[in-house]
C-alpha cells in the first residue's frame, strides 16, 4: 500500500455532544473525500454517531473500552492499526492519545501520532494531576495541534508540546450557517414563545458544569432589575437541567426563559436570538460561538481561552472576566440597543468568513496530513 493510499485513523473518546467531537466529525466527513478515514471511539455515549457521513467515512469502530485504562481495548486498537495500516493516528485530546501510544507499542505497523488538543484550563486539581501524567505522551507525539494561539502560548509555557506544534483555528461552514430570512426567524421565535419586540440572549451549549449557565441567568436578573427585560433561550440540554431549572425558579425568571433541549440543527434557535453568549469557566476556541457569529450574531464571552482571538470588544461582541456577573450584566446593557447588536452581528459574520472558515481549517489539516490533491478539496455540508 502506497503512502497516498494509506488511511487516516481518527481516535476519539466518544460521540458525546461537544465541540471537539463535532469538530472531529466535520474533519472526517470532509477529509474522507480525499483519503480513506477510519473513525474509532473508545466508549459510549454515541449521540453524535448519526452525524458521521457513512458514504465518506470508510469505517467506524467501537473499541469497547471500560473505565480507566482497558488493556483489551489497547489490543483492539493495535489490531486495528495493523489491519488498516494508517499513515497517521489523529487523537482527540489526552485520553485517546494514551491509547494510541500504548497500541503503537504493540502493533507491527508504526504510524505517526498526532493529537488535536481542545483543552486549556483545568477545572479542578484532579484534572491538573492527570495532565502531569499525560504530558510525556504529548512529548512523544509527532505533532500537536492547538486550536488557537492563546492555547498554544498557555501550554508551551507549561511544558506541554510535541516534536512539532501547530495552530489550526476551528472553522465552520459559513454558507451553511448563514443568517436566516425574516420569515424563518419569525417562525422560530413563535415556536419558543418569543414576541417580535422581545430582546433575546441565548447560549448554545450542553448543560454541563463548565458552561456555567447560571451566570447568565444571574446577569439577566440584574438587567431586569435595571429595567432591561431580556428573554433567554438556552439551546441544548444536559445533566445540569434540574439545577438550571431550580436557578430559574429562584431568580423568578420562569416567564423569561425557554430551554430547547438537544437539537439536531441549532440554526433556527440561534436565529431567534439578538445576541449569543458563552459564559463558560473552561473553554478553548468555541465552535458554537463561530456558528453564531456566522449567522450574524454578536457574542458576549468569558475572556478565557481564545475568546480574545474570536472577537474584539465593542466590534463583534463583548468580553467579560470569567465568573464576574456584574461585568456580564454590563455587557448585556451595552448590547441592549437594537442598532448596536445589528452592527456587531454584521461584523461578526464578516470576521468568520475572513478568518474562521471551514475551508481554511480543512486546508490546514490537509497540509498537516499531507493529503493528496489537497488543492482540490471542496467544502459542502454533508
Amino acid at each position: 500500500m502506497s503512502e497516498a493510499q494509506r488511511p487516516l485513523l481518527m481516535l476519539m473518546t466518544s460521540f458525546v455532544h461537544g465541540g471537539a467531537e463535532r469538530h472531529t466529525i466535520t474533519l472526517a466527513n470532509h477529509l474522507g473525500k480525499k483519503v480513506p478515514i477510519v473513525l474509532a471511539y473508545l466508549k459510549p455515549p454515541e449521540s453524535l454517531l448519526p452525524s458521521v457521513d457513512s458514504h465518506v467515512v470508510s469505517e467506524v469502530v467501537n473499541l469497547k473500552a471500560s473505565k480507566g485504562l482497558d488493556k483489551s481495548a489497547v489490543q483492539r486498537l493495535a489490531d486495528l492499526i495493523d489491519r488498516c495500516q494508517p499513515a497517521t493516528v489523529m487523537c482527540v485530546n489526552a485520553y485517546p492519545l494514551l491509547y494510541a501510544h500504548l497500541a503503537r507499542k504493540r502493533a507491527r505497523h508504526q504510524p505517526k501520532i498526532v493529537d488535536v488538543f481542545h483543552t486549556t484550563l483545568m477545572r479542578n486539581w484532579r484534572e491538573q494531576a492527570e495532565m502531569l501524567f499525560y504530558r510525556p505522551w504529548f512529548w512523544r507525539s509527532d505533532d500537536l495541534v492547538f486550536v488557537c494561539g492563546n492555547q498554544r502560548s498557555h501550554w508551551l509555557k507549561r511544558g506541554l508540546f510535541a516534536r512539532k506544534n501547530h495552530v489550526i483555528y476551528n472553522g465552520v461552514d459559513a454558507e451553511h450557517f448563514a443568517p436566516l430570512t425574516p420569515h424563518e426567524v419569525a417562525v422560530g421565535r413563535a415556536r419558543y414563545g418569543i414576541a417580535p419586540a422581545d430582546r433575546v440572549v441565548g447560549i448554545s451549549a450542553v448543560l454541563r458544569p463548565e458552561k456555567a449557565h447560571e451566570l447568565l441567568l444571574q446577569a439577566v436578573a440584574r438587567a431586569r432589575d435595571a429595567g432591561m427585560r431580556w428573554k433567554v433561550l438556552l439551546i441544548g440540554d444536559g445533566v445540569r437541567r434540574p439545577e438550571i431549572d431550580a436557578e430559574i425558579a429562584r431568580l423568578g425568571l420562569g416567564p423569561q426563559v425557554a430551554i430547547t433541549g438537544l437539537l439536531p440543527d441549532v440554526r433556527e434557535a440561534i436565529a431567534c436570538c439578538d445576541v449569543l453568549s458563552l459564559v463558560s469557566v473552561s473553554e478553548t476556541f468555541s465552535i458554537a460561538a463561530i456558528e453564531a457569529m456566522a449567522m450574524g450574531k454578536p457574542m458576549i464571552m468569558s475572556n478565557i481561552g481564545g475568546a480574545s482571538e474570536q472577537i474584539t470588544p465593542g466590534v463583534e461582541g463583548e468580553l467579560f472576566p470569567s465568573r464576574d456577573v456584574p461585568a456580564l450584566a454590563a455587557c448585556l446593557a451595552r448590547c441592549w440597543p437594537v442598532e448596536v447588536t445589528q452592527a456587531m452581528g454584521q461584523r461578526a459574520r464578516e470576521r468568520v468568513v475572513r478568518e474562521f472558515s471551514q475551508e481554511a481549517m480543512l486546508r490546514g489539516y490537509a497540509e498537516l496530513f499531507e493529503l493528496p490533491h489537497r488543492a482540490a478539496l471542496k467544502v459542502g455540508h454533508p
